[in-house]
């Protein structure tokens, strides 16, 4: 089966410094992938990549197994690729999980919390 979307040494930045530092994935059709981190670890700058809004400079952008890399974004919203943006989740959360003051639940602690095996 052919991956909804993939991400081949994907590479990319801004100026002469590389904030996308060869990242390869696969999505199937149907799944569901969260991209978590810290403030400035590069995931805007990821999507921007992957939508055109920001040029690769090394790797692909697959959309049901066609290179869409260098497609203006408008093409690629064709396709079907966009942001969804979720309002659930706030500063002050993870995934709708509410933060302490000691700081965000882990991945551990969020799979615990939803019940499900990581």
């Amino acid at each position: 089966m052919t991956a909804a979307l993939e991400l081949v040494n994907l590479t990319s930045g801004y100026g002469s410094s590389t904030v996308v530092h060869g990242v390869s994935l696969e999505i199937a059709p149907g799944e569901i992938l969260a991209l978590v981190g810290k403030n400035g670890m590069g995931k805007s700058s990821l999507l921007k990549t992957i939508l055109s809004f920001l040029p690769a400079w090394d790797g692909a952008v697959r959309i049901d197994g066609r290179d869409v890399t260098r497609l203006a974004p408008f093409r690629k919203r064709a396709l079907g690729a966009t942001i969804a943006a979720s309002r659930q989740a706030s500063p002050t959360s993870v995934a709708g999980f509410p933060c302490s003051p000691r700081g965000c639940p882990s991945a551990p602690e969020l799979c615990r919390e939803a019940n499900r095996k990581c």
